[in-house]
């Protein structure tokens, strides 16, 4: 009982509001997912910076509805939901989930896509 209390409490406090660094580094993962760069595609562009990433949102008419993440306070998951043209993204997905870590030389990073599993499981 008292295990079960206690991974109550560590879950319900995991929910973590992200700096703009970490937004911006969800930005650009998101314009670099949704861009039609085949250097993109297979993971091999650089990050972009913010204001590359916002350009490339609005010019493809990429809107990111809402983030939200849990985790702690240098490795997170991030659950966004995104808009194409007001819709759903051409693949259906609306929802992703995405791994962020933060180094102190590399700032906030995206490493990648995970799942919504391990968005609400993760515990420790």
């Amino acid at each position: 009982m008292l295990f079960a209390g206690y991974g109550a409490y560590h879950y319900s406090t995991r929910a973590v509001s992200l700096n703009p660094a970490a937004r911006d580094a969800v930005r650009s993962w998101v314009a670099l997912e949704l861009s039609d760069d085949s250097l993109a595609s297979r993971h091999l562009a650089p990050p972009l910076d913010s204001a590359a990433a916002a350009d490339v949102l609005r010019r493809s008419d990429v809107e990111i509805r809402s983030i939200t993440a849990r985790g702690f306070s240098d490795n997170v998951v991030a659950r966004i939901e995104i808009a194409v043209h007001g819709g759903p993204p051409p693949d259906g997905r609306a929802l992703r989930y995405v791994r962020l870590l933060h180094g102190s030389l590399t700032g906030w990073r995206a490493v990648g896509e995970t799942t919504r599993l391990r968005y609400y499981t993760w515990l420790w």
